[in-house]
């Protein structure tokens, strides 16, 4: 993305998608500093160390993103988004689900350390989350 138009943008977005734009560098999104909800499916190439911390964010989708290391992929997301409470991250081949025909066990080991480390989360992948 042209860093003028992230500059002038930014400010004023609450929502951005930007699937399939095979983003790599992620770190224009600095400039968005009220976004709420961002959709980075499809970015097959993304290195997720290059997103910014984005407090406010509280929805965020990366499908079909080729995730391959979920422990360090979640540990990257929730030091930079420490408010999310609306993540999906299904069709990537190192998560683990019933769309890779993951074992039952790896599943509930997955969605635990991702409610660990947001244990305010609402709704992860296809599933709502029970208050606590």
């Amino acid at each position: 993305m042209n860093i003028d138009y992230a500059r002038y943008l930014g400010p004023r977005t609450y929502s951005l998608d930007l699937t399939g734009n095979d983003l790599t560098d992620l770190s224009f999104l600095c400039y968005f500093t009220k976004l709420h909800t961002l959709v980075l499916d499809g970015n097959t190439h993304m290195f997720v160390r290059t997103l910014p911390h984005l407090s406010g964010l509280s929805t965020f989708w990366a499908n079909n993103c080729n995730i391959k290391n979920y422990p360090e992929f979640i540990a990257v997301v929730a030091d930079r988004f420490p408010n999310l409470k609306f993540l999906c991250i299904l069709n990537n081949p190192g998560i683990p689900s019933h769309i890779y025909r993951s074992r039952f066990y790896s599943i509930i080991l997955y969605r635990n350390y991702v409610i660990n480390r947001f244990p305010w989360i609402q709704h992860l992948d296809d599933y709502q989350q029970i208050p606590r």
